[in-house]
């Protein structure tokens, strides 16, 4: 049950505290919510139970459920209320229809009238219409916009009213923000998110400040919610901080001194004190939706990775960020969707068979 996890933090390639004095370290048995402060759930099965290889991504509409696999075909679609597999497209390849490599999902985008899914490595947008998706004969992807970056993007979500689209973009000095217009296909370079961990030499900031998007239009912003940080940034449509979300665990990304360059400190994923936090998030109407681990990577001394995955917390917050609710999985997982009215909760739980969708009613 660990390759799954393990799968998603690699794949997902990788913003911090204002003052790093004011964030004090926590010890690793505080990083969870007390058993008897949450609420337990039981999940079942969803959907046909060897679709999937290797799962990266779930989005949720109110028709459909997307599974993004890092093995193609990279979309999987279900039915969202029987869990019917729909179909399944983006062959691995360059041709029409082709996706080069797994996308990140526009999750926003699957609440519109087209879902967007992205090429980091190419900068490449694919659109396919919702419409499109109950009829077989109609080509797959119906729209294609070149956004060319310039650099490695781990997190992109929208669009928001005015059609523009949030990216983060891991440089060799720290995190770009990076703006693109569905409306008039602009793109809008911000400059470097304002991180101020100063412990650290600048090429660690993109790795150790990695994280989620998601778009929350009651707001009109973006939350970060970062996985190696106990920390929940709260971004405008020009990639500026304006604030953090109050989550119920604070710390500081796990960093060590350079051996090459002593004096200068480094970050890496696979260190075995490094910490996890927050490996998915999801956005409806009403609440946001955090997916929380809080967990080492592994022993110091033993260098096991991702051998302590315990059962996925799920934090939720309302429209004022404010915490409301926590629950916990029956499983671990590294992934989430919630569907539209709040009442079913979508994730992935890999065991000896393979990866399997499951469903969970929202307590």
């Amino acid at each position: 049950m660990r390759t799954f996890p393990a799968l998603v933090i690699a794949a997902l390639a990788a913003c911090g505290p204002p003052d790093q004095a004011l964030v004090p370290e926590a010890e690793p048995e505080a990083l969870r919510t007390p058993s008897h402060l949450v609420d337990s759930t039981v999940s079942e099965p969803f959907g046909p139970p060897d679709l999937i290889a290797r799962p990266l991504q779930l989005i949720a509409s109110d028709r459909y459920l997307f599974i993004i696999d890092i093995s193609p075909p990279h979309v999987h679609v279900l039915d969202a209320v029987t869990g019917a597999h729909r179909r399944s497209f983006g062959r691995e390849g360059e041709g029409p229809g082709d996706f080069p490599h797994a996308p990140l999902g526009v999750a926003r985008s699957a609440r519109g009238d087209t879902v967007w899914f992205y090429h980091a490595l190419q900068g490449r947008l694919s659109g396919v219409a919702i419409q499109d998706l109950a009829d077989e004969t109609r080509p797959t992807v119906s729209a294609t916009r070149q956004v060319s970056p310039g650099a490695w993007t781990f997190a992109i979500d929208g669009p928001d009213a005015a059609g523009n689209l949030l990216a983060l973009n891991q440089t060799p000095t720290g995190i770009e923000t990076l703006t693109y217009s569905l409306t008039d296909d602009r793109i809008t370079r911000r400059g470097t998110l304002a991180l101020s961990d100063g412990r650290m030499d600048a090429s660690s900031l993109g790795d150790a400040y990695a994280g989620h998007l998601c778009h929350v239009p009651d707001r009109d912003v973006w939350l970060d919610f970062y996985l190696n940080v106990g920390r929940a940034d709260i971004l405008d449509v020009s990639g500026a901080i304006r604030g953090e979300v109050p989550v119920p665990f604070t710390w500081l990304p796990h960093v060590e001194e350079s051996t090459r360059h002593p004096g200068r400190m480094i970050f890496s994923s696979y260190k075995a004190g490094t910490r996890h936090a927050y490996t998915g998030c999801a956005v409806t109407e009403r609440f946001v939706y955090a997916l929380y681990q809080g967990h080492l990577t592994g022993d110091r001394e033993v260098k096991e990775f991702f051998d302590r995955w315990p059962l996925a917390e799920v934090q939720v917050f309302d429209m004022s960020f404010q915490l409301v609710k926590t629950f916990v999985l029956d499983h671990p997982t590294a992934v989430l969707a919630v569907a539209p009215g709040d009442s079913v909760l979508f994730s992935v739980w890999e065991d000896a068979t393979g990866p399997q969708v499951r469903k969970t009613r929202v307590p």
